[in-house]
Order: structure tokens, then sequence, then C-alpha cells
């Protein structure tokens, strides 16, 4: 017996420790012992930097707040408690304010300022990392003490503290400051972009939150394209004939939220909606508010109708209703709507308001707010009714994995990423996953959805149709592609040391335009259309492989307009095509002729952050320069972009290295791009097959995001083919052996032996007799047909 009872009271603590409530912070400014409530302490307690001068003054707070301390601008001692002046603001500690936190403190105006306390004081719960509001209240004050209460479940588990922040110069004292949290959660891991992405597996990320285990979900979507589309009137929510709320079950719609200050009183208006309406919601005193759902899939549109319902005659200027909006970046303070424009002649019968399209100001709105906020002695109702709101219907989901168990990795790095390799999935879908934390009896929030966006990696196969003209490059791909970009890389094996090889060399000869170079110093340039991100102009550029924003030109010269301060719309840039620029530990020099605003930069920023330079744009603003950029890559793109966003040209871009004999260089020669995903196979020409160097091609797949045109996704590289060059003339004489190939301005003649070399015309005619020794000899020649006659046997061959 003794056995169960001792089983049920560890049950029993287990649980009432699990639901306790934590003290975070109980502070009564005890310590502040200078000053006294009417007149504060002259010394500031905080110094330049917003910290307190002296915090030993003030009590230990919970170990878990370890983000952010005690501080704020214009805080004094005032006997007992602490004063804010001259409005400015207190800060709490931060750290982790996850799961149901309450703050309750005593608030009041210093003696002799009354008349300021109407909105005197903003409480702000915030993360301190991005100041980002989760919640925020506003109260009037008196100069009597005043007891306050705030609760949200909005904090995150690692930034999130409280302000109080002065709206007013009186002076605002406040006292017995207490935070306390009710654990209902655990810390959301944060999942991080897929790596290793092919047709048929990916890797899962996540930065690890400690937990015990981790539950993964990868899954496609089935996308509907329909839109829900809901509209509340209100109509069952439960009030007696005068508009009281039924206090044991009033009927609220489900997943909204309503905040009242005094339930006593009528908060339905009862007859008085539109259209015959029977009910509204009706906001009455100072904080009343109330939160639509929220739409993890954000709102699409958005309108309600709105009515002011006068109490007196003469109705005081100044009270509003705030109109907030749930955000990526929390909840954002956004619209007003004055009550004294609701009770003009033309909205005094109420009035819609239809916020659609200011909505798609933000990226996403999950959640809208209405908060009334009237000035003293303002007795006026706001009514509310058909709240009418459209969101995308929810797609159809089917699981690869569901909540599968991945244990934490034990003794591994607490900063290591963990990851999980997701294989066996269909190439024929789009796949998505998050991830949940695990520990005990807690399950956190899902993290942000990640969207694996893949793009089938091409297979190459061997070339066919080769002569020293070209050939026809091929290869296969998976169905993730829209279109394909063929390389042709010639891999030098450099014979001698070289301080300026050229790796990359573009004059932007294809861009044309009736502005010419004449017309920049007038600013008369041919401008592009803004973007949001950077898209491909292959068809502006020799090579492939390049991307923009934002462009401007002029004939033979390409460039970026200057910011427009639109939201989405980002100032424009030049990115190179990948290119190897690992050698000379990295360091290359790039030169530029290029015009911008005088005093302005060029920028030239490598992948590496330290792979960095800049030239100043001189007066008239025409330059030519040469820059080292260090700390270059293997796979290294430089961007080009003004370092004050404004406008700029470029009319080359020249990349060399130094290179040293025996190393290996790779130069794109030749890049295209194919119409269609269907074209799995493309005609190389130019080839340059000779000595010294050997030829290849690699094929990329490119996706455009979800159609997009302008933002194209590519897919790894595939492995290089080798092109080998065609043997115009082999014999074998014993054990000799030659071969005739065409290069570039002639023919290159390997033999194993001494041999005798005659060129004829196509007429008959000796062009030249050559004695060769044995290895390889390259022989110029005019551009022409030629018989190539070495040891007996002869070839024809095309110089060109």
């Amino acid at each position: 017996m003794k056995k169960i009872y001792t089983i049920i009271t560890t049950l029993l603590l287990a649980v009432l420790t699990a639901n306790a409530q934590t003290v975070l912070i109980n502070e009564d400014f005890s310590g502040l012992t200078a000053g006294t409530e009417d007149n504060p302490d002259a010394n500031m307690l905080v110094d330049d930097m917003g910290d307190f001068i002296n915090p030993s003054a003030l009590k230990p707070y919970d170990s878990s707040l370890s983000y952010k301390k005690w501080g704020g601008i214009g805080l004094y001692s005032a006997g007992g408690c602490i004063a804010i002046k001259d409005g400015w603001f207190l800060n709490t500690p931060a750290g982790d304010m996850s799961g149901d936190v309450t703050i309750t403190f005593r608030a009041r105006l210093a003696k002799g300022q009354d008349d300021t306390g109407r909105n005197a004081l903003d409480l702000i719960f915030l993360s301190r990392k991005g100041l980002v509001d989760f919640g925020r209240k506003t109260y009037s004050l008196t100069e009597e003490w005043q007891s306050f209460s705030f609760s949200s479940d909005k904090g995150n588990f690692e930034t999130t503290g409280f302000q109080f922040f002065a709206n007013t110069e009186a002076t605002i004292l406040l006292d017995d400051i207490r935070v306390e949290r009710k654990q209902k959660s655990i810390q959301t891991p944060t999942a991080q972009d897929a790596e290793n992405i092919t047709d048929h597996s990916f890797r899962a990320v996540w930065t690890p939150t400690g937990a015990e285990s981790y539950l993964l979900n990868v899954y496609s979507k089935k996308e509907s394209g329909n839109t829900i589309t809901v509209s509340e009137g209100f109509e069952a929510v439960d009030a007696d004939s005068e508009g009281r709320l039924n206090a044991t079950n009033p009927n609220l719609p489900e997943g909204w939220s309503f905040e009242w200050k005094d339930l006593t009183k009528p908060h339905v208006a009862m007859g008085e909606g539109p259209d015959g309406s029977t009910k509204a919601i009706r906001l009455v005193d100072e904080g009343d508010a109330f939160t639509t759902p929220v739409m993890k899939d954000g709102v699409t549109a958005f309108s309600f109708w709105i009515k002011a319902q006068p109490a007196q005659t003469e109705v005081p200027d100044g009270s509003y209703i705030q109109v907030s909006v749930d955000t990526e970046y929390g909840l954002y303070p956004w619209k007003y709507i004055d009550v004294a424009d609701l009770l003009s002649d033309e909205a005094r019968d109420g009035k819609v308001f239809d916020i659609t399209t200011a909505l798609k100001a933000f990226e996403k709105v999950y959640a809208i707010k209405f908060e009334y906020v009237p000035v003293k002695g303002d007795n006026t109702a706001v009514l509310f009714d058909n709240v009418t709101y459209a969101y995308p219907e929810p797609a159809e989901l089917t699981y690869a994995l569901k909540d599968l168990k991945v244990a934490a990795q034990k003794n591994a790095d607490a900063e290591a990423d963990m990851t999980y390799d997701v294989t066996g999935l269909d190439p024929e879908f789009d796949y998505f996953y998050t991830v949940k934390a695990v520990s005990g009896r807690y399950v956190s929030e899902p993290s942000k959805e990640i969207e694996v966006f893949a793009v089938s990696q091409p297979t190459v196969l061997e070339p066919t149709d080769i002569t020293s003209d070209g050939y026809t490059a091929n290869w296969t791909c998976g169905n993730k592609v829209d279109v394909f970009r063929v390389e042709q890389v010639q891999l030098n094996t450099i014979d001698k040391d070289t301080d300026d090889y050229t790796i990359l060399y573009e004059d932007f000869s294809k861009v044309k335009s009736d502005k010419t170079e004449a017309d920049i110093a007038n600013g008369d340039i041919e401008q592009g259309e803004y973007t949001s991100g950077y898209g491909p102009i292959d068809d502006l550029t020799h090579l492939a492989g390049w991307k923009a924003s934002s462009l401007q030109c002029v004939d033979g010269w390409l460039g970026g307009m200057e910011s427009s301060g639109v939201k989405g719309e980002i100032p424009g840039a030049i990115v190179t095509p990948a290119m190897d620029l690992s050698h000379n530990e990295g360091e290359c020099d790039v030169t530029v002729r290029a015009w911008g605003t005088e005093d302005d930069w060029l920028v030239i920023q490598g992948v590496n952050p330290a792979a960095y330079s800049a030239i100043r744009f001189p007066e008239g603003g025409f330059v030519e320069a040469t820059v080292t950029i260090p700390t270059c890559t293997k796979k290294e793109q430089l961007t080009f972009y003004s370092n004050n966003y404004r406008t700029f040209l470029i009319d080359y871009i020249k990349v060399t290295q130094k290179v040293k004999a025996g190393d290996k260089v790779e130069v794109v020669t030749s890049s295209v791009i194919t119409d269609n995903n269907t074209t799995k196979s493309m005609y190389m020409d130019r080839p340059n097959f000779g000595p010294g160097h050997d030829i290849y091609y690699r094929v990329t797949g490119l996706r455009y995001y979800h159609g997009n045109r302008k933002d194209a996704v590519a897919s790894s590289p595939s492995d290089m083919m080798l092109v080998k060059a065609p043997a115009t003339s082999i014999q074998t004489v014993g054990k000799t052996e030659s071969s005739v190939t065409t290069v570039a301005g002639g023919v290159s003649v390997t033999t194993a032996d001494n041999a005798v070399l005659d060129v004829f015309t196509v007429t008959g005619q000796k062009a030249l007799t050559r004695t060769l020794a044995p290895g390889t000899t390259d022989v110029s020649l005019a551009p022409g047909v030629y018989i190539i006659k070495v040891a007996d046997q002869a070839v024809r061959v095309v110089v060109r």
C-alpha cells in the first residue's frame, strides 16, 4: 500500500510541477532608495549604452532570461519605485518567455500631470533581437496608483521581453513588476534549406534545440487552387436583449479572440447591423479588441462593416480604431480608423472597408486585430459586422514520412546541425518538410515549412558527330527541368608561368539600344524593369550563366538601376557565371571600364565576404581600373553593384589570374541554353581541339521557380564529358604512329619517329614541306582546304 501511495504521490508532483507557474521577474525596486515618488533622484540609473550602472540594486531574476538585462533610457530612482522621464522607456530582462506569460505591475503619473495621462503608457511584448512586436497594450494613467496585467502566449524561447514605453513627456512611475510563465510547449527547431537534392532524395537539415528527439514530416502537396471565403456576422453569439454576453457560454465564433475591459457592459449591438443583421460586435472601452482566426497560408481578401454609435452630442476628437496585422515579423500596428470619420454624413449609418489591395503590401498576413483607443470623455461605441475574409484552400498532403522519430545525437556539438537523408521519393512530385521537437510530454510547434525545390541533374552521354569543326553533345535527364544550359569547357594545362591568364572576358556587345555611350553623361539611359531578384541574362552575354537584377543599358553597355525605395524591388546588380578562381591562392585581378555617380563606388563582391574590392567613380563618372580580389574559390561568382545603390553601367569585364606551369585551368569557351526540356542534344561548334588542352562539355538543368521565367533554379552540373579530337589521319608503320588534327590557324601533327610532312592545296600544288621530329608539332596555315601527307598517308583537312 505504501508503494502505491508513493507512486501516486510522485506522479501527482510531476503533473503539478509540469503545470506550475515559473516566476521570471519579481521586482519591487526596493533597492532604488534615492529620491521620492514626488521628487525622483536627479542621477540617471543607466549609462549611454542603456545598461544599469548599478545592476545590484535590482533583484535577481530567472536564469532563462539571459538574452538581455534590465535597461532603457531616461530612468531614475524614485524612493522604492522607478521613474521614466521625457518620453523614454524601460526594458525588462529578455530570454525565454514562451508559453502562457502574464505580467502584473503598478503605474501612475507623477503629481501635477493628470491631464497628460490619456494613453500615456505602452506595454510592448517583443523580441529584443529584431524588435518584433508580439503584443502591445496602451494604458491611461492618473496620479493614483493603478494595478494592471497583460497576458500573451506569443513569446519565443530566446529573445522575448517587455518594454514600458512612455507616450508622454510627463514622468511615469512604475513598481511591483512581476512576470510569470506557464510552460505549454518546447522550443521549435529551425529547419534549414535541404541539401544534396536529387529527383529521388534529399538531406533534411535543422538546428537542434536540446530536445530528446525530433519528428520529421516529409510530404507532397496537391493544391486545389480554390479560395475559401468566410463571412462572420456574429449571429450565433449568445447575449441578452441588452447585448450583454452570456457569461457561461457566449458562443463566440471559433478561432476568434476577444478582449473586454468590462464584461458587464453590452458588447453586442442588437438589431443595429447592416442589411437586417440582428447582431454586431460592440467595442466600448479603451482596450476592447478582437482578432480574427489565424490563417496559416495568409489572408487573400478582407472587408468589414463598421459604424460609430455616439453616446453624446459633442464627441471629442482623437479616438481611433487601431488595426494591426500579424505578419512573419510579428504584430504590426498598421492603420488607424478615425472615429470622427465614422461620424461623417457619409459613414453615419455604417461603412464597408475593403482592405484587400492594401494587404498586398505585406508578403503574408495571418490575422488582423482591431482595438479601440478612445480619448478621455468619449463614450462612443464602435460596431463591427460582416467581417469577410478569404484564404487559400489548404492543400491535400501525401506523406512520404509522417512523424518519423529521429533521436538526438548524443555527445554531438550543441551547435552542429542535425540531418536526415530522405530517400525513395517519387520523382514526379515536389516535396516539403517540417520538424518538431519532443521532450517528455511536450511536443513543439512544427518548424517553418521548407520547400525542397528539386531540379533534375542531367547525365551526360558520349558525344557524336565529332569533326574538327564541332560535335553533338548528348545527355539524358529527369522531368523536373524546363531548359538546359550546355557549356563547352576548355581545360588548359598551363605550359609556362603566366601572370595574367584570362579566365573571363565579356564586352556586352550583344546589348543593343538606341542610346549610345555619348548619351551616358547626360543621363539618357534606357531603363528596364525593376525586379525582386536575380534572373538569367543569357541573351545579353556571350556566355550563358550570367544573372542580373533591375537592368539598364546603352548600346554595348549594361548596368543596374538605382534603388527605387519600393518594397519588393531591388537595385541593379550583375553576377558573373561560376568560375574556377582557386589558383594563385584564390587571388585574381578584375579589370572593368564603367560609369557611375561621382564619389560612389562600384563594388565587386565574391561568394566569400573577404573576396571584395571596390572602384571609386571620379568626376564625370567614367573609370577604367584593375583591382585585386582575394580569397576566391573553385566555384566563384562575382557580383557588381553600386555601393550606395545608385545607377551604374559597365562597358567590359575582364577576369585574369596568375597561373603556374602545370596548372589546369578551366575556361568556359561556349555556353548555350536550349529552347525547352525536350531537347537532349546540342551541336557545339568551334571546339578548338589542339595540344596543351582538352575539350569537355557539361549540362546543367534549369527550372523556373513556380513558372517564373525570371527566377531559374539550377541543378548541380553534370559530370564533365571528354570530347576526343577527331584523328584525321592515323597510320601505323611498324611501330610508328602518326596523326593530324586541325587547330585554330593550322594543324597539329604528332609522330612517333622522324617524318616528312607535305602540305598540298586542293589543286595539287605543294604549299609546304617540313621534316618533323618525334612528338607534336603545330604547323600554321592560312584558312583553306589542304591535303596533308605524312609517311605516305594523306588526309583532307579544312583550316579556319
